[in-house]
């Protein structure tokens, strides 16, 4: 499908973003340019992986609690894949400074579900998702997990109470998702003060 190399190469272009893979690639017939906003293909993965888990705003679906998995080489299999959930990662990090700013929320707002709905927990008997650690001391994807939970806490801690603090929310269901289901997305959480930041934001 060619629904999901679109999305991604709406993301990354213009932003001296490298193409990470093949998923990265224009589809067969398209052109280079974009006809989609950054916020706009991010609406586009919250709405389609809102309907795989029967939320489409991506509000108040329960990561932990999904019943259903996508089907193999579906499109929202594909927008879960390695490749698509570092392009969320990398537009979040290429967006920082704004944030910082308070502005673009509502940009900041549909990465925060985008990325949740990427890192659902499966229903029990699916295949993990990739940035689970296979076995007991594998350590591949090692990096990429630890930027998965910098760049989640780095968000939760400047987030405001913006929006009727759903990005608040939305972020820390993300941090739920890493460290529910991987022993070292937790400890390096718990390494970089989560537990703290987490006890402040809720009081």
């Amino acid at each position: 499908s060619p629904v999901v190399p679109l999305i991604l190469g709406c993301l990354a272009a213009g932003d001296g973003c490298p193409r990470r893979g093949p998923l990265m690639a224009p589809p067969p017939g398209c052109s280079a340019n974009v006809p989609f906003t950054a916020l706009e293909a991010l609406t586009l993965i919250v709405r389609i992986l809102g309907a795989d888990v029967g939320d489409l705003s991506g509000d108040d679906v329960d990561p932990l609690a999904v019943t259903s998995a996508a089907p193999a080489g579906s499109v929202a299999e594909a927008l879960r894949s390695q490749d698509a959930v570092l392009t969320v990662v990398d537009l979040m990090n290429r967006y920082l400074p704004v944030f910082e700013r308070q502005q673009e929320q509502h940009l900041r707002l549909e990465a925060l579900r985008a990325l949740l709905l990427q890192l659902s927990v499966p229903p029990p008997g699916a295949e993990s998702p990739w940035w689970v650690e296979g076995d007991i001391g594998h350590g591949g994807r090692g990096d990429n997990r630890r930027r998965l939970v910098d760049m989640t806490i780095y968000m939760l801690r400047h987030v405001n109470d913006e929006l009727g603090f759903r990005s608040k929310i939305a972020a820390l269901r993300c941090l739920h998702c890493l460290a529910f289901l991987s022993p070292d997305c937790r400890a390096h959480a718990m390494q970089v003060g989560c537990a703290e930041l987490v006890a402040a934001v809720l009081r």
